[in-house]
């Protein structure tokens, strides 16, 4: 990805709403799909699927200010359907951390279901980036 500029798009898809679910506890901190950015200083920005969390809302992880969640779904939309993603990582990051943002090193996906000892089931496809 480019260093000043872009977007991050993809679609994600689950049916298991995690109604116990924490995303600001350690224990309870599991969702069925996030989408992890890491940043060359180590910084890290999650996009995940939240219970308690409002659509939109942005904080620090449990794990301390390098670690930012972005919730961007709930488990009200764990429906099976395909929720489609438009998110430029770089702008995020100037407003969670009131920073030049660093290049971003790597693209992951996770599940997290580890607190509430449950399964889990989600799929994501069509990650793409999209630059200026």
């Amino acid at each position: 990805p480019s260093t000043r500029s872009g977007a991050l798009t993809w679609r994600w898809r689950t049916e298991t709403p995690l109604r116990g679910a924490d995303l600001k506890r350690r224990a309870t901190d599991d969702s069925p799909m996030r989408v992890v950015i890491t940043f060359q200083d180590g910084r890290t920005l999650t996009y995940a699927w939240g219970t308690r969390e409002g659509r939109g809302e942005s904080f620090a992880s449990w794990a301390g200010r390098n670690r930012m969640v972005i919730v961007l779904e709930r488990a009200e939309d764990a429906d099976g359907s395909w929720h489609v993603e438009h998110r430029d990582p770089f702008s995020d990051y100037r407003r969670l951390w009131n920073n030049a943002p660093k290049p971003i090193v790597a693209v992951g996906v996770s599940a997290d279901t580890d607190g509430l000892r449950v399964r889990a089931a989600a799929e994501v496809g069509d990650i793409t980036w999209m630059g200026p």
